[in-house]
C-alpha cells in the first residue's frame, strides 16, 4: 500500500494545551475516527468518516457526559433514526431519515417528558396530521399536510379548552377566514380575509408566524 493510502493521525489543540480534535487523514481527506473534545477533556462528538465523507453511527455529548444527539450516516447523509436528548437525559426529539431526508413519524418533548408534537413526514416533506400538546395532554393545535401544503382544518386552542384560531386550507391556501378568539369565547376583531371579504393567500411565513413554536417551520429541512 502506497504511503498516501496510509491514514495519517492529526491532533489540533486548545490554547490550554487540550486535545480539541483527534482525526485521520488519507489524502488530505478525513478518513477513519474522527473525535472532538471540550476544552475540559471531555468527549464532544464521535464520527467515522470514509474519503472525506460521514459514514457510520455519529454520536455527541453534553459536556456532562450525557449523550446529546445519536444517529447514522451513509454517504454523508442521515439514514434512519435520529434521536436527540435533552440535558437531564429525557428525549427531545425522535426522527426518522431516509438519505438525508426527513421520512416518517417525527416527535418532540417536553423537557419532563412530556409529548409536544408528533407529525409525519414523506421524503422530506410533512404528510398527514400533526398536533401539538400542552404539558397537560390537551391538544394545543392541530392541522393537515398533503404533500408539504396545508390542506383541511386547521384549529388552535387555550389551555382552558376554548378554540384561539381556526381556518381551513385548500393546497396550502386559505380558504374563507381565519378566525380568532379571546379566551373567554368571544371572537377577535381580526381575521385572515381582506376588507371585501375575499379570501386571502397566506404563505409560508405567514404560517410560520402563526405557528413560531413548531420546529418543523422554524429550523426543520425539508
Amino acid at each position: 500500500m502506497s504511503n498516501n493510502l496510509m491514514p495519517k493521525e492529526k491532533i489540533i489543540y486548545y490554547p490550554n494545551g487540550a486535545v480539541k480534535e483527534k482525526k485521520h487523514l488519507v489524502e488530505e481527506k478525513l478518513d477513519g475516527d474522527y473525535t472532538t473534545y471540550f476544552p475540559g477533556g471531555q468527549i464532544m462528538a464521535q464520527l467515522l468518516f470514509s474519503r472525506g465523507k460521514r459514514n457510520g453511527p455519529a454520536v455527541s455529548y453534553f459536556v456532562n457526559g450525557q449523550i446529546r444527539e445519536k444517529c447514522h450516516f451513509t454517504n454523508d447523509k442521515i439514514d434512519g433514526p435520529y434521536i436527540a436528548y435533552y440535558e437531564n437525559g429525557q428525549i427531545r426529539e425522535e426522527e426518522h431519515y431516509q438519505n438525508g431526508k426527513l421520512h416518517g413519524p417525527y416527535q418532540r418533548y417536553f423537557k419532563t417528558g412530556e409529548l409536544r408534537e408528533k407529525e409525519f413526514f414523506q421524503n422530506g416533506k410533512y404528510e398527514g396530521e400533526y398536533v401539538c400538546f400542552y404539558k397537560s395532554g390537551q391538544i394545543k393545535e392541530k392541522g393537515f399536510f398533503k404533500n408539504d401544503k396545508r390542506q383541511g382544518d386547521y384549529i388552535a386552542y387555550y389551555k382552558n379548552g376554548r378554540i384561539k384560531e381556526q381556518a381551513v386550507y385548500k393546497n396550502g391556501n386559505l380558504t374563507g377566514k381565519f378566525l380568532t378568539f379571546n379566551e373567554d369565547g368571544s371572537q377577535a376583531d381580526k381575521d385572515g380575509s381582506d376588507e371585501d371579504g375575499s379570501a386571502r393567500t397566506w404563505d409560508e411565513k405567514d404560517v410560520a408566524d402563526l405557528l413560531h413554536d413548531l420546529s418543523h417551520f422554524d429550523k426543520k429541512k425539508k
